[in-house]
């Protein structure tokens, strides 16, 4: 008997990864050198204009990309092309940035795990550095008030994937097992502020979109 999705109760909760590849298509992108030297022009003060960057992109209003997406969790090493960066990677104070290469190093911890996660080709969207920008040479104040994540920012998308690649493992020793079942196994590893279910349907359609039958 095929297994059936049900659609989610809440809106937006599937529109992740499509608002995340709108952004990948849509976008301007500049690298992170061209960001940084944006940020320096406009800046009078004596802070660091890569500390701006970072801290608009933690609270969600720089989106960037990488080229490569490294995650070591468990001395296990998973890989991506051409991702976006989650809000969470920016939250890191002690980050290891080379803003000439656009290479970035953070550890982000989630529900008692530890992820190692490493960024390289780093560009940013060029409206949002403009803002930036703009704000600076105003005078404005670069204050941002912290808040939830929107929806559709494709904030848990490097975490689900690490979650995907689990559940697949898992299916690949457990041939009888259905996909919903398996995503309700690891629904707790799931990040966000949604009920279990939520996070079971979210990880259900991700690895449905990563493995299509």
């Amino acid at each position: 008997m095929s297994e059936t999705l049900e659609l989610p109760s809440e809106p937006g909760d599937f529109a992740d990864q499509e608002a995340a590849a709108r952004t990948l298509a849509d976008g301007k992108w500049i690298s992170a050198s061209e960001a940084l030297d944006m940020v320096s022009q406009g800046r009078r003060d004596e802070g660091e204009p890569g500390d701006a960057i970072c801290f608009r992109a933690e609270n969600g209003e720089v989106r960037a990309r990488a080229r490569r997406w490294i995650t070591i969790e468990n001395g296990r090493t998973y890989e991506w092309l051409d991702e976006l960066i989650p809000r969470d990677f920016w939250c890191d104070r002690d980050m290891r940035k080379d803003w000439s290469l656009g290479d970035f190093k953070s550890t982000i911890y989630l529900e008692g795990a530890e992820f190692e996660v490493t960024a390289l080709g780093v560009t940013f969207e060029l409206s949002d550095i403009e803002a930036i920008s703009g704000a600076l040479t105003s005078g404005r104040s670069l204050t941002v008030s912290k808040r939830g994540r929107p929806k559709g920012s494709g904030g848990h998308g490097a975490v689900d994937a690490i979650i995907v690649e689990k559940m697949r493992q898992y299916l690949s020793n457990n041939p009888g097992k259905t996909v919903y079942s398996t995503a309700g196994l690891f629904a707790g590893q799931a990040a966000g502020g949604g009920c279990f279910e939520t996070k079971q349907r979210r990880l259900c359609a991700a690895y449905k979109k990563a493995f299509p039958s």
